[in-house]
């Protein structure tokens, strides 16, 4: 009863059961078809937008739920539902994976990141997800408390699940983009040049800031006295996991970083 039903026609069903990573609900056949009530299976990840923290939270057992058809498999009896609205990841598939794209956060739980990213060849944004295993390891460790609602991301392509209408991305360089600091000056730019970092570490001695040179990620310091010198309340201009833009100098600091320093403003 459930084959060739299309993924935009809603169903109506039953909680039947929660789980830890998915819902097991009781559907009803779609209208002018006959059959019994089936058992489906809705992910996590397709119970509403967003991250969902606990499965339990969300509804109730008995509870009156509407769903999509997103495959059924005959064979195995599997039938997988959404929640969900469908979104159009079309614009995604043929994306790069080593391809950086800047998404704006919208949200944030205990799972991780919602970003709203757009495809390099247009459209509507559409939400993807930056779960906390995907993300750079500093920023994993403290999310929750650096990332703001309403800044500017860059993220990577980790899988577009087109019948699932999800995306999954990450902040993690590719391997081989990271250099370490004792090699940082074998890609510094041979002059000196504006781009824009990412910062990882706030210290004593400093911003540890993350730049990209010729396409390789180099970790940076911005030294504290430099900082000092320019900006009268950094707290309110400099966060980690925030964006911000320097001029790369060709040196090492004493800490064995490349040198960083604020770009003159233009007069």
């Amino acid at each position: 009863a459930f084959l060739n039903v299309s993924a935009e026609e809603w169903l109506s069903a039953t909680v039947a059961d929660t789980r830890e990573d998915s819902l097991l609900v009781s559907v009803k056949p779609p209208k002018g078809k006959r059959g019994k009530r089936q058992f489906g299976i809705v992910p996590r990840d397709c119970i509403r937008n967003g991250l969902v923290d606990e499965v339990e939270d969300e509804v109730d057992l008995e509870d009156e739920v509407f769903v999509r058809v997103l495959s059924v498999d005959v064979e195995n009896e599997d039938l997988q539902l959404s929640m969900k609205p469908l979104a159009d990841m079309s614009g995604f598939a043929d994306v790069s994976h080593r391809e950086w794209i800047t998404g704006v956060v919208s949200d944030k739980s205990a799972r991780g990141l919602i970003v709203n990213v757009s495809a390099p060849s247009g459209g509507e944004s559409q939400e993807g997800h930056v779960l906390v295993d995907n993300m750079e390891p500093s920023m994993a460790e403290s999310f929750m408390e650096d990332v703001t609602i309403g800044q500017d991301l860059d993220v990577r392509i980790l899988k577009v699940n087109l019948q699932f209408g999800t995306l999954e991305l990450t902040t993690r360089p590719l391997p081989g983009e990271f250099v370490a600091a004792e090699d940082s000056m074998s890609v510094a730019a041979e002059d000196s040049r504006v781009t824009k970092g990412m910062v990882r570490r706030i210290t004593e001695y400093g911003l540890h800031i993350d730049v990209d040179i010729d396409g390789r990620i180099v970790r940076g310091l911005l030294e504290k006295s430099e900082i000092d010198d320019r900006i009268p309340r950094p707290e309110e201009v400099f966060a980690v996991n925030r964006p911000v833009n320097v001029l790369i100098s060709n040196g090492i600091t004493s800490k064995g970083r490349l040198s960083l320093s604020l770009p003159h403003e233009k007069r």
